[in-house]
């Protein structure tokens, strides 16, 4: 999983954990205590964070989040002047700790400006991450169940981010909750990635029926050099509210 530049062949981050795989080939970690720290072009410094798979596909960084991230360093004045930045299925916190990070460096921060939200499960998990980056004057970790109130976010929120998001049985809540979350002003950045059974489309139709509309956009550079395939299939859009009524 390591991350090359497209400068040269030197890992963008250096792993801290062992790893194994499971009998299916899949990805697992033995050491969840440790932190890997990421390396993402624009950003002032690395994220370290902490994987722990008992949160399930949560508790892993994927590729989409690294793109997004990248996205973000390589156009920070995309969120330098939001207010209210809601990240939707956080689960490691990397983009919003990443948003810190940029808000932090580039315009200064007078208070929480990013909530990261999940599960409530996942809340110490998240916070840990946070206070370990060193942005909790500018990200804070927020309990979200999609398909439920947001009214103490203050909608609409000025951005939503969302990495992996869209593989659930509950696409339906998840778009309902980011309808009630948006306006036609709001930035909504969505990183997603095409699988064999891409029940993702079903999320697609979802917000389509609601008004949205959606447009593919760049992949930032960094990602050209990552290894053969690693960007298969991942695509960045950028989804609009419809106008208000």
């Amino acid at each position: 999983r390591d991350i090359y530049s497209g400068h040269s062949a030197r890992p963008l981050f250096a792993r801290r954990t062992r790893r194994m795989y499971d009998d299916d080939g899949r990805w697992w970690s033995d050491s969840p205590d440790e932190a890997e720290a990421i390396s993402v072009p624009g950003l002032p410094r690395s994220i370290h964070i902490k994987e722990d798979l008992r949160f399930g596909t949560g508790g892993r960084v994927w590729n989409t989040a690294r793109a997004l991230v990248g996205h973000l360093a390589e156009h920070p004045a995309l969120i330098s002047e939001k207010r209210r930045i809601i990240e939707l299925g956080s689960g490691t916190g990397l983009i919003g700790i990443a948003c810190g990070m940029l808000l932090s460096a580039h315009t200064g921060v007078d208070g929480p400006r990013v909530a990261v939200t999940d599960m409530e499960s996942v809340m110490p998990f998240l916070r840990e991450n946070i206070e370990s980056n060193g942005v909790a004057g500018a990200v804070e970790a927020a309990p979200l169940l999609w398909g439920t109130d947001v009214s103490d976010f203050g909608a609409p929120v000025d951005a939503v981010l969302m990495a992996d998001v869209a593989y659930t049985d509950a696409y339906a809540e998840l778009a309902a909750t980011l309808a009630s979350l948006c306006g036609p002003e709001t930035l909504v950045l969505h990183c997603y990635a095409t699988r064999k059974k891409d029940v993702g489309q079903l999320f697609f139709d979802e917000i389509k029926r609601l008004g949205f509309t959606t447009e593919a956009l760049d992949l930032p550079s960094f990602v050209i050099g990552w290894p053969d395939g690693w960007a298969n299939g991942i695509t960045l859009y950028q989804h609009r509210a419809p106008p208000s009524e």
